[in-house]
């Protein structure tokens, strides 16, 4: 039978001062015995100093194991961000710092595009990272990222990026290869309905993969990194290039 949380505190807190009580009392104990066949006989109050000191110590180290327990069992608060900083994933970096915006809707302008190779081998999962700010700040709801991989996607959809940790004076998308939510068309609206596409299928061996990007708005923004994230499957040499 699983007790209730409170006793099981409650079990805890009487471990400890448990332990506390018998650490003082033996090091008192031992310490008194030492001191006698010296010749020398420990006061009370010398006694109650020992074992206080023993408790704080002890009650420290306990305290700094709990916290490090504690530790252990918190949840990962950014799965996805963090798996982007790992050891066997690799980038590539697509524009970087890169000015841009559609007065009078002219696109062609606006408009940065490059080509993605897959050089060898087969990924196991992959990610793109998009930083856009203007005038130093996040992007609001009348700007968009408008992107396509292979001639697929549109106005990336903010609202359902991955978790990523708060970053000052710029908006921060992650998203999935195998998942990109997105608007085809503007107006651009985090209450409007997003179309979805996969373009983790596009990175096969040998692929040549098209890249369109720019930001819709009436005012000069900036794409301060376009990253492509990616891991090789397993016993695959992989390798994807930028043109």
């Amino acid at each position: 039978m699983t007790m209730p949380q409170s006793s099981s505190k409650g079990s805890w807190g009487f471990v400890v001062f448990y332990v506390l009580v018998l650490a003082a009392f033996l090091f008192a104990t031992i310490s008194q015995s030492k001191h006698e066949k010296e010749g020398v006989r420990l006061s009370d109050e010398t006694k109650q100093e020992i074992a206080a000191e023993v408790s704080k110590q002890v009650s420290e180290k306990i305290a700094v194991q709990k916290a490090a327990e504690d530790s252990a069992k918190k949840p990962v608060e950014y799965p996805d961000f963090e798996s982007i900083a790992g050891p066997t994933m690799r980038k590539i970096e697509i524009l970087k710092d890169f000015k841009t915006w559609t007065p009078d809707a002219d696109i062609k302008k606006a408009a940065v595009s490059r080509k993605v190779l897959v050089d060898r081998g087969q990924l196991a999962k992959g990610y793109i990272l998009v930083r856009a700010s203007l005038n130093d700040r996040p992007l609001t709801l009348w700007e968009s990222v408008y992107m396509k991989m292979g001639n697929r996607g549109g106005h990336l959809f903010r609202p359902q990026t991955l978790k990523t940790p708060p970053e000052d004076g710029v908006t921060t998308l992650l998203y999935s290869l195998q998942d990109i939510p997105f608007l085809p068309n503007v107006p651009y609206s985090d209450q409007r309905s997003p179309l979805h596409v996969d373009w983790f299928n596009l990175f096969k061996h040998g692929s040549r993969i098209d890249v369109l990007v720019y930001i819709s708005a009436l005012r000069p923004a900036v794409l301060n990194e376009i990253s492509l994230y990616y891991e090789c499957a397993e016993g695959s040499d992989c390798a994807v290039s930028l043109q």
